[in-house]
């Protein structure tokens, strides 16, 4: 019984470590543009200094409320394999995800605020601009598979065939920089 429920926990949490992963994988994205952006805004040391002052206490909050996340999602497949089903404690768990989940997205809005506190009024409209910016990643890979036979684009080498799309065919989607 007690191996069985270390082997149920061990799963639990490879599966939970696997759905963070494209979330993780997006926080290492803006962490490459952080670089760049420092570069594009010009700022001084001290501003430089204090933005990495607030990125890494934005990191080690979210760090720390993902764990809690993480455990919490763990003990809700807990309850949700018990043989005999208890709503509220179910409930009561999916609101503490979605609590935790909404302070992280509070903390992200508490660390643009912050961050356009020590940029000049002209930082603050390129920085504004840059966030605005469409990003790479998933954001492409999307826009890619979007253009698929339906658009006349996509990796489908059908979707230029005039029996699949009609005699006119469709026309790719621009491109967009």
């Amino acid at each position: 019984m007690i191996r069985t429920a270390i082997i149920v926990t061990i799963l639990a949490a490879a599966v939970a470590a696997t759905a963070a992963q494209p979330q993780r994988r997006a926080e290492r994205e803006r962490h490459r543009q952080g670089p760049r952006l420092i570069e594009e805004l010009n700022l001084t040391e001290q501003q430089e200094a204090q933005w990495k002052d607030l990125r890494f206490a934005l990191e080690k909050k979210q760090t720390a409320t993902q764990a809690k996340a993480d455990v919490a999602r763990i003990e809700l497949k807990e309850l949700l394999s018990a043989e005999k089903l208890d709503r509220a404690a179910i409930e009561k768990k999916t609101k503490e995800i979605s609590d935790l989940q909404y302070q992280m997205k509070l903390a992200h809005i508490d660390h643009m605020f912050a961050v356009l506190n020590i940029l000049t009024p002209e930082q603050q409209e390129e920085w504004k601009e840059h966030m605005a910016r469409p990003r790479s990643g998933m954001r492409d890979r999307l826009r890619h598979m979007m253009r698929g036979p339906r658009w006349g684009g996509g990796p489908w080498p059908h979707a230029q065939d005039p029996s699949v799309l009609g005699e006119r065919g469709l026309e790719p989607m621009p491109e967009e920089d």
